[in-house]
């Protein structure tokens, strides 16, 4: 995907932004320091190290809402060193959601989902000891991913909590010093249509363009297409949740009992995927039954790559064409 489509951010969507581009001091206004110990040095934002430090842009968010757009560099980084970039930020709670790097060695490092155990490892920082980080925060789900390859971790999320105007930030973790630079926080589409998706969609999602992403669970029906079809195929349905998500694969798999395709007596285990991987990968829909098709049958879903999170939603008929007698039609699972 040419991710260039991606990058057009319009001034009118910047929230908060700076490059701490002042002379050195303790008072890191207009930043706002909560925990920690906070400087400017060197224009850069620092955090000195066993603090558990939180500092935050000073402005809210224009309106109510779950999605949010952030970016920051990493500077000066290394082994050990522990960044996390956060959006959706309580003061009162406390509470935030955010992406985590650790510099796990003197070239590369790992960047996680907080809270969601989704991390890609081997992300090259460089000898430039620099790393810019963005993440966002679309309609139901999280996104963060890395400056210096194609490299990124998602996980979907429930919207439990009310939305509210609230802040984002960075933090450090760990016991070493930190730098941070170029800090910017921005709008996301789905409350400004002058902004960006998150930045690997590029218009392609649910509802002619709106950024989407298939939540945690889904339903899977099964609808006759062919007079040799078994009346009682018509209408089964399994459940398919997410079970693995980061750059080498996303998987989506539930397994269920029917009966025998031809007999409509026994007992067979049938297995769904619903996943995206390989060199140039595709959404598929993955269906194992022994029994009934004779191993493993796969069909594309769409022709885009699975570099967006956001596929647009259905229900997809999955499986068609001479040789299939159902249909596959994925679908949100009811409220």
């Amino acid at each position: 995907m040419d991710r260039r489509c991606c990058c057009r951010k319009p001034r009118g969507c910047l929230i908060c932004w700076d490059n701490f581009d002042r002379p050195n001091s303790d008072s890191i206004l207009p930043f706002i320091e909560k925990t920690g110990d906070w400087s400017i040095d060197g224009n850069r934002l620092k955090e000195a190290g066993g603090n558990d430090g939180l500092a935050y842009c000073p402005t809210k968010h224009p309106v109510e809402t779950w999605t949010a757009v952030a970016h920051v560099t990493l500077v000066n980084m290394e082994v050990g060193n522990e960044y996390i970039l956060f959006v959706n930020y309580d003061p009162v709670s406390g509470g935030f959601e955010g992406i985590k790097f650790v510099c796990d060695d003197e070239n590369t490092g790992t960047l996680s989902i907080i809270d969601h155990g989704v991390s890609l490892s081997n992300i090259p920082y460089g000898d430039d000891g620099e790393l810019t980080i963005s993440l966002c925060r679309n309609l139901n789900a999280i996104w963060g991913e890395n400056g210096k390859t194609d490299g990124y971790v998602y996980s979907t999320v429930e919207r439990i909590d009310a939305p509210g105007r609230r802040y984002a930030g960075v933090k450090n973790p760990g016991e070493n010093a930190v730098y941070f630079d170029n800090f910017r926080y921005e709008e996301h589409h789905a409350t400004n249509a002058d902004c960006d998706q998150c930045p690997c969609t590029c218009g392609v999602g649910f509802d002619g363009g709106a950024d989407y992403t298939l939540p945690r669970k889904l339903l899977v029906t099964l609808e006759v297409t062919g007079d040799d079809a078994p009346e009682w195929l018509d209408g089964e349905t399994f459940e398919i949740e997410l079970s693995y998500a980061n750059s080498g694969e996303i998987l989506w798999y539930g397994e269920g009992s029917l009966p025998d395709c031809s007999t409509g007596s026994g007992s067979y285990l049938w297995k769904l995927s619903l996943y995206c991987r390989g060199t140039t990968p595709k959404w598929e829909l993955v269906i194992e039954n022994e029994p009934c098709i004779g191993g493993t049958y796969g069909r594309e879903i769409l022709s885009i790559v699975c570099d967006p999170i956001v596929l647009a939603f259905g229900p997809w008929h999955i499986i068609s064409g001479d040789d299939a007698f159902v249909n596959a039609i994925i679908t949100e699972m009811p409220a």
